[in-house]
């Protein structure tokens, strides 16, 4: 594992290509980098020591060799690192010193988990869901103790195509919601961060959190994801109160077709946990990278 001291906060090579692994130096993992044309950003920026916290449903991975976790809040009782927030944080700040890089490389990490345990199924296994209380919650310990610019929400109502019924629901529900969300990003403290949200995956034409509604001031922003040929993503929201689209999507021809971007992942290993990587497509995927993206500027 390489500690955050031995990263340099600029890279020794042109700062216009992506520091990856050569396993990863294909034309199907770094068309993000090229479609936000980050290669221009990062001689001036790399957004090295701007911290960036991630709300999510789970933990960071702390072990990963291409993340630099700093903090969690508040300090886990159980230690258990989580695959889509361990994605996400890898497109914002990934080292890029053993895999794939984030739009801000090797950026400090503060991670908080707003998962509730909401019962348990028929195999006893518990059913976790995010509640206004708990995302609520989580903003206000970022606010308050991590020191972060930048806060990435890659958090939404369902997940996949849903009916026009279903999605008059949602928005009703989450424009009851709003006003709440935005009194947190409104407010002192709140205005000093740059919050970045995932639009949803609802295949729709609304943003599926009531976090996410709140676009409409200048430090939110909502994110729709589009794919290598910079057209929609097909699982993306769009439509009203989504501020940008960014590479969340997957690789189309005529680049080789893949099921989304890489980024890091845990694994398990006998001994605890290994660092992985692999592909995740969605909203999820496309704010963190504007998060980085922010991180730079």
């Amino acid at each position: 594992v390489t500690s955050a001291a031995e990263v340099p906060t600029e890279p020794a090579s042109e700062a216009s290509v992506p520091p990856v692994a050569a396993r990863f130096d294909q034309p199907q993992w770094v068309w993000p980098f090229e479609q936000v044309e980050a290669g221009a950003a990062w001689k001036s920026s790399t957004g090295s020591n701007v911290r960036v916290g991630i709300i999510d449903m789970g933990l960071v991975m702390k072990e990963h060799e291409d993340l630099n976790v700093v903090q969690y809040l508040p300090p886990p009782a159980i230690y258990f690192p989580a695959e889509h927030a361990t994605h996400v944080a890898g497109l914002a700040c990934a080292k890029g010193v053993v895999g794939t890089v984030g739009m801000a490389w090797a950026c400090p990490i503060v991670s908080t988990e707003v998962a509730e345990v909401m019962g348990y199924n028929s195999k006893n296994e518990p059913i976790v869901e995010w509640t206004p209380q708990s995302v609520i919650a989580g903003m206000h310990r970022m606010l308050d103790e991590g020191h972060v610019k930048v806060i990435n929400l890659s958090l939404g109502i369902g997940d996949g195509c849903t009916s026009a019924a279903q999605n008059a629901k949602t928005a009703t529900y989450d424009a009851g919601l709003k006003r709440t969300f935005r009194a947190v990003m409104d407010s002192e403290a709140g205005k000093k961060v740059v919050w970045t949200i995932a639009a949803g995956n609802r295949c729709a034409p609304l943003v599926a959190s009531p976090f996410g509604l709140n676009s409409d001031l200048p430090n939110v922003i909502t994110v729709a994801a589009r794919n290598s040929d910079e057209e929609l993503a097909s699982c993306s929201d769009y439509g009203p109160g989504v501020s940008l689209a960014a590479p969340g999507g997957a690789s189309v021809p005529p680049l080789e077709l893949t099921e989304g971007i890489m980024s890091t992942l845990p694994a398990s290993c006998p001994a605890g946990y290994c660092s992985t990587y692999g592909v995740m497509e969605g909203t999820s995927m496309a704010a963190p990278i504007v998060g980085g993206i922010a991180a730079d500027v």
